[in-house]
């Protein structure tokens, strides 16, 4: 596990807190169950900081899935560094690779957003 920090810092964060979501998820599915069922206000205080901790530790998968669904509808242009005379091939006929290239920041940025919108409106 400790190798990947070195080798990939992305891919260990992503794989880090997958495993801490693993274990946080079900924990928020019984609190929301719970402050569903009894209402109880500690229980759905509680469920909406497990709530947020889920979604701060999903924003790395969510990039990932972007990242992957943009090398794949890209057909590996996005985020690839190919020859030039290679590149000048494959980029003939796709002028939408610089859409492939953004859309995973936008994504996380709009999910950011998403998370602000939340806490203003849970917390504020």
């Amino acid at each position: 596990m400790l190798r990947l920090k070195r080798f990939y810092g992305a891919a260990f964060i992503h794989m880090l807190f997958y495993r801490i979501l693993i274990f946080v998820a079900p924990i928020t599915a019984v609190f929301i169950l719970v402050g569903i069922v009894s209402g109880y206000p500690a229980a759905i205080f509680a469920s909406r900081i497990l709530i947020l901790a889920s979604w701060i530790l999903f924003a790395p998968q969510l990039f990932a899935a972007l990242k992957a669904f943009s090398l794949v509808s890209s057909k590996g242009t996005a985020f690839g560094r190919f020859s030039e005379p290679f590149a000048r091939l494959r980029s003939v006929g796709s002028s939408g690779h610089l859409v492939y290239n953004a859309l995973p920041y936008v994504g996380t940025l709009i999910w950011t957003a998403g998370f602000a919108v939340i806490v203003f409106a849970w917390f504020v």
